[in-house]
């Protein structure tokens, strides 16, 4: 069962994850040419009509890159703000809680 702390630690996670890989990769290239260079191969950075460039590969990681680290922040930032919701904290049973409305007993509201 997951717990509303355990959401919450995910989704940190990603956010920092995310965000430092976008860090990274926008300061250096390191992770789109890693990437490209593993799924490319031999192929990655050869002559295309007279010009070298990883065209060799048919299309930019670097834009493959960005739109997943954005959705995977955009995940976390959305369980981050509203994932309190999805866990249940282990002490307590479903339902409403007993409050000063609520009838600690019946758990039904007092007039």
């Amino acid at each position: 069962m997951w717990t509303a702390d355990m959401i919450k630690t995910i989704a940190l996670s990603l956010l920092v994850i995310s965000g430092g890989l976008m860090l990274i990769e926008r300061a250096t290239m390191l992770v789109s040419d890693g990437l490209a260079k593993g799924y490319c191969g031999e192929s990655y950075l050869q002559l295309v009509d007279g010009v070298m460039g990883s065209a060799s590969c048919g299309f930019g990681w670097d834009i493959y890159l960005t739109i997943v680290l954005f959705s995977t922040m955009f995940i976390g930032m959305f369980l981050f703000l509203f994932g309190h919701g999805l866990g249940h904290n282990l002490g307590e049973g479903p339902g409403r809680k007993p409050g000063p409305d609520l009838d600690k007993d019946s758990n039904k509201k007092v007039d």
